[in-house]
């Protein structure tokens, strides 16, 4: 009887030990991972983020978490991400809305890092770095800096000046859709600074063209070496489409204020 008690004991010793420990774990990885992480690309200048909000654990190695995901300074919708912990290793894997994969290991600095894997093309390398609310709302102020519309000098020539802005429009054919076009800044020279793009996200990359006598012309399909030339009517900018191959388009550039 005396063994049996004994045994008795000691097993629940043995489970409150490892209750204990268990829940050690989960408070561990609470606090080290419930935070905002900056997410980065290889060869893509905007972020992304990441916010683990929640931590639950599943079974020894596993925890599911409560998270979002998106780019930095748009909206960013749930995901379903989880942590796999294997001795001190820490492994995070999840998919985006998009059904881009991400896996990404945790180095000693605590920054997780490994690839990101789009549903077409090839894979990139990746890095979540952890940051405060403080070192956030900074970030969210450079990318808003980043992709502010500069509003021109009084050398501008005014005919360049009127170019100024948020330009969006719809091609008359080949069912493109909405185009836009950002005009960030212009120098005394008439040189803009402009992007080019099918959404209305932050652009991320740019290019340096001429404005002269009042048009605006570049080659804005660069896969059918199309050129697009725009020109200012009234308060819109008039657009026209023309490639080597005879194809042609036109559009009405509206400015978004």
């Amino acid at each position: 009887m005396t063994k049996a008690i004994a045994f008795y004991f000691a097993l629940m010793l043995y489970f409150t030990a490892n209750i204990a420990h268990a829940q050690a774990s989960v408070d561990q990885v609470k606090s080290e991972l419930v935070s905002a992480w900056v997410v980065t690309v290889d060869g893509e200048l905007r972020k992304r983020l990441l916010r683990i909000s929640g931590i639950e654990q599943r079974d020894n190695a596993t925890f599911s978490l409560n998270a979002t995901y998106g780019w930095i300074d748009a909206y960013k919708p749930s995901v379903k991400a989880e942590i796999v912990q294997s001795g001190k290793e820490r492994t995070l894997t999840f998919v985006t809305g998009s059904n881009s994969k991400i896996v990404a290991t945790q180095n000693t600095a605590g920054v997780f890092v490994g690839t990101f894997s789009p549903t077409s093309g090839p894979s990139k390398g990746i890095r979540l770095v952890k940051v405060s609310d403080d070192e956030l709302f900074k970030i969210l102020a450079d990318a808003q800096a980043a992709v502010a519309i500069v509003k021109p000098a009084e050398n501008v020539p005014p005919a360049c000046a009127a170019f100024s802005g948020k330009w969006s429009g719809m091609w008359s054919y080949g069912g493109i859709g909405q185009q836009w076009l950002w005009i960030m800044n212009i120098d005394s020279r008439c040189m803009a600074k402009i992007a080019y793009q099918p959404g209305n996200t932050p652009p991320t990359s740019f290019e340096m063209v001429e404005i002269k006598d009042g048009t605006l012309e570049w080659i804005c399909n660069k896969s059918t070496m199309g050129t697009c030339v725009m020109k200012r009517n009234g308060n819109d900018l008039w657009a026209n489409y023309h490639n080597p191959s005879g194809g042609t388009n036109a559009a009405v550039f509206s400015k978004i204020e």
